[in-house]
């Protein structure tokens, strides 16, 4: 389900048995229409400068640029995600999503899991990203 408030960057990678997904979402009204068409441009310049880190780097152009958002980075063997807002002028809880959807505190075991950040060893064929409005 779509939730039309948020811009959502949906990276997806075939693991060996299942489809891992990362998701960063943007608050449309954290954002200007500007702020928008410019982060558009800087997602298609990012992907061509780093295929296998891009992730890491448009999360770094967010926070360099203090444009609140939220990533989503699933476990490689565990059902569930590990969420962190960014927020320049709150502290935002990070948290523990299940599979289910239901949050929970972060625990020293839910800690160890091994988690996916979108870095990859190749380049994918498909688009590294799709954005959906």
């Amino acid at each position: 389900m779509i939730n039309s408030g948020y811009i959502n960057c949906i990276r997806e990678i075939k693991s060996k048995d299942k489809i891992l997904q990362i998701q960063i979402k943007i608050l449309k009204k954290d954002i200007s229409n500007l702020q928008k068409e410019l982060i558009k441009s800087q997602i298609d310049k990012l992907e061509k400068i780093y295929p296998h880190t891009f992730v890491k780097e448009f999360r770094l152009y967010l926070k360099s640029h203090e444009i609140p958002f939220i990533t989503k980075l699933p476990f490689k063997e565990f059902e569930g995600y590990i969420v962190m807002c960014f927020d320049p002028n709150n502290n935002v809880e990070n948290y523990y999503e299940d599979g289910e959807g239901e949050k929970h505190k972060l625990t020293d075991e839910i800690l160890d899991r091994q988690i996916y950040d979108g870095t990859s060893k190749k380049r994918e064929t498909k688009p590294l990203l799709r954005i959906i409005e």
